[in-house]
Order: structure tokens, then C-alpha cells, then sequence
């Protein structure tokens, strides 16, 4: 009997399984896939900035768990403040456990130690390890290849499986090394972090960080983001120069002006007692500008 009813159920069962899957597909086709679709030109412009200053992936990915539990830690709090561990660990897809180590390493330093690259752990391996560096910490001239004191054992024991031409290469590459004779030598002046890099990503932080803030808050509130943007072709640097700093020209008198305005009709309301939370309007600006060759230009 049971195996009778079991078998009068399979195709109910079966059909259910489909309906499932068929919106699993259409979901992740949908909302899922729009949103790997919009991210992925934003990660990929990203990921240049995030290689160039040193950043690794592995930090990266660490530093973006930190970042998604406490965006779910803001909603998944209980009435007497604690976490509900569980609820994060829904809405993100980690484990407790590794929630739980998220959140106590929070409360110890707002940032994480770095994972450095290979490269990164080769020059400090080169600098600290007595092996390869003198007692003052000055690193020594190493010879190419060897079983001990050479360039070749030095990569093999900080870069993990990169081979020592690769890591020569690119060592080479960054000015963080210079060879004479039969040695290689450590290049002090480098600069093994793009400072330009660096200086770039700081600055798109501090843009894009309030408009993505705003963009989350209207989403909340089913509002859309009011966006717009032009495209200028121009044809010499001379024009380019004129144009950039007419641009900023008038994003300047713009700032000022929107600034007066917000001024003013914060006096007019100051006695005023407004019910609830203020209303408030973001207003973000930027001018970028890409210069070609020496003959030809174009400004963005």
C-alpha cells in the first residue's frame, strides 16, 4: 500500500520539482543576473585601481564578507541589541561561525590585516629573512639560482608556486629590481605601490561611496536615482584644455550656487519645527577627462 501511494505521488512530485526549478532559472535570470550584469563593468574598472596600489583578491574578498554581514547585521539586530547570528548568515550565505569571527574581529580593529601578494611577500621575505638579508635588514645580493642564498629559493619559499622567471619578470617590471653580473639587487627607490592608483581610488571613494549610500536609500523608498551624463569629442589638446577648464568653471559657480540656495532656505525654516527627519538632496559632480595622443584628444 505504501509503496503504491508512493508511486501515485512521484508524478505530483515530479511537477513540483519542475515548477521549482523553472523559477529558480527565471529568478536568477531576472533579478540576479541584472545585477551581476551592472556590477561586473564596475568590478572590472575596480580591480585595475585595486592591483595597482597592491590589493590582492584574497583581501578583497575578505574585506567584502566584512562588508556584507555588517550590512545585514543593520537589519538582523534582536530587541535587546544583540545579533540574530542566524538571520545574517540567510541573508549572506556564511556560515555562523564565520559571522561570529567577522563580528569579533570588528570589535577589535576597523581594519583587517593585509594579505599581501606574492610579490609584496617576496620583498619583505628579502628584507627581514636572515637568510637573505644582513642583520641591519639590508637585503643582499642574491645570485639567480642556488639551494640556499639565491633569487631562486628566495621566491620559492615567500611566493608559493610562482615560478623565480616569472617573479623576475615582473619584478623587472615594477623597477623593483636590477641585475649586474651574475647578481640581482634589490632597487630601494622603487615604488611597489602606483601612487597616481592609489591617489585615484581615494578620490572615487569619496564620490561614489555617498551616491551608492543614496542610491541604497531611494531604493528602500522606491524612488530612482536621477542620473546624467555627456559625452564631449573634441579634436586637439587645445581644445581639451579649454573645455576641462571651462567644465570646471561651472562646476564650481554650480556647487556654490546649489550651496546659497540650501543656506537659504534653511533660514527661512528655522523656526519652523519640522515633524520627523529633515528632507535632504544629494547632488554629486565630477568631471573626468581622458587625453589621447598628442594630436588628438577627448574629453568625458
Amino acid at each position: 500500500m505504501r509503496a503504491t501511494r508512493s508511486m501515485r505521488n512521484a508524478p505530483t512530485i515530479q511537477r513540483q520539482s519542475r515548477r521549482l526549478a523553472q523559477r529558480k532559472r527565471h529568478f536568477a535570470g531576472t533579478s540576479r543576473g541584472k545585477a551581476v550584469t551592472a556590477l561586473l563593468p564596475l568590478l572590472d574598472s575596480l580591480a585595475d585601481l585595486l592591483l595597482a596600489t597592491g590589493m590582492t583578491p584574497a583581501e578583497f574578498n575578505r574585506l567584502a564578507k566584512t562588508s556584507f554581514v555588517s550590512a545585514a547585521t543593520r537589519s538582523s539586530r534582536l530587541r535587546n541589541g544583540r545579533v540574530n547570528a542566524s538571520r545574517v548568515a540567510a541573508l549572506t550565505g556564511l556560515t555562523r561561525a564565520e559571522i561570529r569571527e567577522i563580528l569579533s574581529s570588528n570589535k577589535g580593529s576597523a581594519i583587517p590585516p593585509a594579505i599581501t601578494s606574492p610579490v609584496l611577500r617576496v620583498l619583505e621575505g628579502w628584507s627581514s629573512d636572515p637568510e637573505f638579508a644582513s642583520e641591519s635588514g639590508r637585503p643582499r645580493a642574491l645570485p639567480p639560482r642556488g639551494w640556499s642564498q639565491s633569487f631562486a629559493e628566495l621566491v620559492r619559499r615567500y611566493s608559493g608556486d610562482i615560478p623565480a622567471k616569472a617573479m623576475q619578470s615582473e619584478l623587472q617590471r615594477l623597477g623593483a629590481i636590477r641585475t649586474k653580473g651574475a647578481r640581482i639587487f634589490l632597487n630601494h627607490q622603487a615604488m611597489f605601490t602606483d601612487t597616481r592608483a592609489l591617489t585615484a581610488l581615494i578620490q572615487l571613494s569619496n564620490f561614489v561611496a555617498p551616491v551608492v549610500r543614496s542610491a541604497h536609500q531611494l531604493a528602500v523608498r522606491k524612488n530612482r536615482l536621477t542620473s546624467k551624463m555627456i559625452r564631449l569629442k573634441l579634436n586637439s589638446n587645445v581644445d581639451l584644455n579649454l573645455v576641462e577648464k571651462r567644465a570646471a568653471e561651472i562646476l564650481s559657480s554650480s556647487i556654490s550656487a546649489l550651496r546659497a540656495l540650501g543656506d537659504s532656505r534653511a533660514k527661512d525654516s528655522a523656526n519652523a519645527k519640522a515633524a520627523g527627519a529633515r528632507p535632504e538632496i544629494l547632488i554629486s559632480l565630477a568631471l573626468r577627462t581622458t587625453a589621447g595622443t598628442r594630436n588628438s584628444a577627448k574629453g568625458r
